[in-house]
C-alpha cells in the first residue's frame, strides 16, 4: 500500500511490528465532514480549536482522512471498527471496502448507534483496516440441474439453521 497526504494528517500506522491492522486517525482540518444525510457542515475556527466532532443521535459522519492510496493488485482494504470506539461510544463503521482501483481520497463513515451526542478528538485513532488479498471472479450462470447436484451437501434446505437439526 502506497499512500499520498492531501492535508495535514497523522499517518496510518501499526500499533505494533505485528499487528495486522492500520490504524487510521481523524485529521485536523476538519472542513468538509458530511455530518448527516442531508447537511454538509463546514466547521468554523472555534470547533477546530475545540477539537473534536460531534454526531448525534442517529446520524452518520463522513470522515475524510485526506488520503489517496495506491493498493496492488489482487488486494481491497477492508476498514473495520476501532474496538474502543465501537464498544464505548458505539460508533460503528458503514462502509468498509476500498477497491485496488481506486484512486480518489478515502472516507470513514461512522454511525451513531446510540441515543446521545458522540464526540471524536482530532488525531483520535477512529478506525482500523486491513489489507487482505482477493480472488477475482465473476458469475457463471448454470443450469438448474447443475445447482441441484452441486446443493446434495449435509446443510439441506434449512436456510441460516439448516445445520441446527
Amino acid at each position: 500500500m502506497y499512500i499520498i497526504k492531501t492535508r495535514e494528517v497523522k499517518t496510518p500506522e501499526r500499533w505494533t511490528e505485528l499487528s495486522s491492522w492500520i490504524d487510521f486517525f481523524i485529521p485536523t482540518d476538519l472542513t468538509e465532514i458530511t455530518v448527516t444525510p442531508t447537511e454538509t457542515v463546514i466547521h468554523d475556527k472555534k470547533t477546530i480549536i475545540d477539537s473534536e466532532i460531534t454526531i448525534d443521535p442517529d446520524c452518520w459522519a463522513l470522515i475524510p482522512t485526506w488520503i489517496k492510496m495506491i493498493i496492488e493488485p489482487w488486494f481491497d482494504l477492508v476498514f473495520d471498527n476501532k474496538s474502543w470506539v465501537a464498544s464505548k461510544k458505539w460508533l460503528i463503521i458503514w462502509a468498509k471496502v476500498v477497491d485496488s482501483d481506486y484512486r480518489w481520497e478515502v472516507h470513514i463513515h461512522l454511525i451513531n448507534t446510540t441515543n446521545s451526542v458522540q464526540k471524536l478528538k482530532l488525531w483520535e485513532k477512529v478506525a482500523q483496516a486491513i489489507i487482505r488479498p482477493v480472488v477475482l471472479v465473476n458469475p457463471q450462470i448454470i443450469t438448474n440441474e447443475d445447482f441441484e447436484k452441486a446443493c446434495n451437501t449435509k446443510r439441506g434446505e434449512g436456510w441460516f439453521w439448516s445445520t441446527w437439526v
